[in-house]
């Protein structure tokens, strides 16, 4: 946080570090961890964004990206959620509207191609 801060970033990008062979880690626990980061960030001045991603063995549906901000009873809690893994977690663009512009700040774009498939891509 201290280099986002030295180049006036606002925000980092909290992925679920260490979760990617861990296929029981506790969506609570996920939380407890994201809560204890956002805690950091209030003394930095900068917010950590839950960062779905899909090649995980956590986080990989949005809603579970969703549970773990909400899990974390922190109100600067919010989501990062980019077109890729939205794509590979197999969760679309539907529930979006369910987030409001304080739960999702940012959204990043980028591309993929159509072959391969969803299930195959990396």
């Amino acid at each position: 946080m201290d280099l986002v801060q030295q180049i006036g970033g606002r925000r980092i990008a909290a992925p679920p570090a260490g979760a990617t062979d861990v296929a029981d880690l506790s969506l609570a626990r996920a939380a407890e961890r994201y809560r204890a980061l956002l805690e950091v960030g209030e003394r930095n001045r900068r917010r950590a964004a839950v960062r779905g991603v899909g090649l995980f063995a956590l986080a990989e549906p949005a809603g579970e990206c969703a549970q773990v901000a909400l899990e974390s009873g922190h109100p600067q809690a919010c989501i990062l959620a980019d077109v890729y893994h939205l794509h590979k977690g197999g969760s679309g663009f539907a529930g979006l509207h369910l987030l409001g512009a304080d739960a999702l700040q940012v959204f990043h774009m980028n591309d993929y191609p159509a072959d391969p498939p969803r299930e195959r891509i990396q």
